[in-house]
């Protein structure tokens, strides 16, 4: 993978996690509320990270061939 892929692995991550943070330490997300953000956090960077990842190796063995 190249640099850039990786940088915009970690700036998904860290956008999506640090949203999360600063809700949860201001108050403006508790209970259910804060687990359900949480989650969904997690699936959606999950999720975006694979896209990246799937589209580097697809576009990597289609150069291969």
């Amino acid at each position: 993978m190249s640099k850039a892929q990786l940088l915009l692995i970690i700036c998904i991550a860290a956008i999506i996690f640090g949203g999360l943070v600063w809700g949860t330490l201001s108050g403006f997300l508790t209970g259910i509320w804060l687990i359900i953000a949480w989650i969904i956090g997690f699936v959606v960077a999950t999720t975006l990270i694979t896209v990246v990842v799937a589209k580097a190796q697809i576009a990597r063995r289609d150069k291969e061939q």
